[in-house]
């Protein structure tokens, strides 16, 4: 070998030698993990939460929450609920899911096919978008009669990979829209996370 091959083979062995130390100074470390303003907005232990990898809810302050266990049966399983503490009424707010990968317009109008066909009455529909920016559907609707009459108050949204109802339901007269939206109101949903 000539001096010169010598000369360079020793420089890249020094600069080699080098490298992860340079490299390792100049890689930024990450940023500590913040969570989303919805998350961090519910940080107090005494409001009921329902988090999941698409969904954040939190009920009103003096709800409770119950988990409900998987039926089988049932193509839309209603995962968790929320009972309102200090109401006689039984308002109630629940959370449904299902497998469902096609666009919000459609699952909207099956679900709503799906209340008209076991007896409910569509009274007010919207497109909305949720606290987050997340478009969905608002649906009001009541069924029944007089003692048994009943009003839902619901967003219905689509994850990519589920279809998500959130539903208040009391007896009619109890919960106007207001209050329903209101109470609804903390529910953030964004795309499910893919997995690759």
């Amino acid at each position: 070998m000539n001096r010169l091959t010598v000369k360079i083979l020793a420089a890249c062995a020094a600069l080699s030698a080098c490298a992860p130390v340079a490299l390792a100074a100049q890689t930024p470390t990450p940023p500590p993990y913040v969570p989303p303003p919805y998350v961090a907005a519910t940080a107090d232990p005494t409001i009921p939460v329902f988090d999941d990898a698409s969904i954040h809810f939190a009920a009103p302050k003096n709800w409770r929450r119950i988990d409900l266990p998987p039926n089988p049966d049932l193509r839309s399983q209603p995962i968790v609920g929320f009972l309102e503490d200090k109401k006689y009424d039984a308002t109630s707010i629940g959370i449904s899911i299902e497998p469902y990968d096609d666009i919000l317009e459609r699952f909207n109008a099956q679900h709503e096919d799906a209340l008209k066909k076991s007896g409910g009455f569509i009274e007010h529909r919207a497109q909305v978008t949720l606290a987050n920016g997340m478009p969905a559907y608002f649906v009001q609707s009541s069924s029944g009669d007089d003692i048994s009459a009943t009003r839902r108050f619901e967003y219905v949204v689509v994850d990519g990979k589920r279809g998500i109802i959130v539903t208040l339901v009391s007896r009619r007269g109890v919960v106007d829209e207001a209050t329903a939206r209101r109470d609804l109101a903390p529910l953030a949903v964004v795309l499910y996370p893919q997995r690759g």
